[in-house]
């Protein structure tokens, strides 16, 4: 059995903002092998722990979790119901009464010969293929958010609010994935003023997707532009 764990000391660590890492999830999904899995740990940290081991065998499964998630939203998101045909084939799974109840059996991965299996009922989720596929997402989400993420009550200057807060890094992951279900836009942390900023821009009518951006705007890129040449400058005359 393998495990992978912190192997320098905790005065060595390097920090990072994980809302710094937009779509970190989707990176994450990509694991399939135990160096995949070293090499996001080395680069990310640990899924639920900062100072013990977790088997490889475990993020592997997450890893396909996740996957498993974003097939099924991608479908759903492009609205390409002609894939979900391709994913999706009438099976019979209980003896039921014609008419009552419509069971699929959703492949939703076949790599080297594995095919991981969904048998979903439509009748608990709107009678449809869609709604049977939205059902599975849903759980699937809701399962990992209610392990990994914590919703408290925070008080401090101002009014009461409600904020989640990720237990771990598989939970930001999760988390990060259900806001873009939902469309909540994700924020970065500008490079020059250290404020946050949405990566997507909306207003009227229109949208503007800033997924590589590092400064909240153009103002911050000049100044951030001004620094490096000053420094660069400075650097030149010593």
């Amino acid at each position: 059995m393998l495990y992978i764990g912190p192997s320098v000391p905790v005065s060595q660590w390097r920090e990072y903002q994980p809302e710094q890492r937009p779509g970190l999830y989707r990176v994450f999904s990509r694991i399939q092998t135990p160096e995949d899995c070293l090499n996001f740990a080395s680069r990310y940290g640990m899924l639920r722990s900062k100072i013990y081991a977790e088997q490889v065998s475990r993020w592997q499964a997450e890893a396909k979790l996740i996957r498993e998630a974003l097939t099924a939203y991608r479908i759903l998101e492009t609205g390409d119901f002609e894939a979900l045909e391709e994913v999706v084939t009438d099976r019979p799974a209980v003896q039921a009464q014609p008419g009552a109840v419509d069971w699929y059996t959703v492949d939703f991965e076949k790599r080297g010969g594995g095919l991981v299996k969904r048998t979903l009922n439509t009748l608990a989720a709107g009678g449809t293929k869609e709604g049977a596929l939205w059902f599975h997402l849903r759980r699937l989400v809701n399962d990992s958010l209610k392990d990994n993420v914590h919703v408290q009550l925070q008080i401090l200057d101002g009014p009461p609010e409600l904020v989640t807060r990720p237990a771990n890094l598989l939970g930001f992951m999760w988390l990060q994935l259900a806001q873009e279900i939902v469309g909540i836009r994700q924020r970065r942390i500008c490079q020059q003023c250290g404020k946050g900023f949405w990566l997507v821009e909306r207003g009227e009518g229109r949208s503007r997707t800033r997924r590589d951006a590092i400064y909240c705007s153009g103002r911050c890129k000049v100044a951030a532009y001004r620094k490096r040449k000053a420094e660069a400058s400075l650097s030149t005359d010593r």
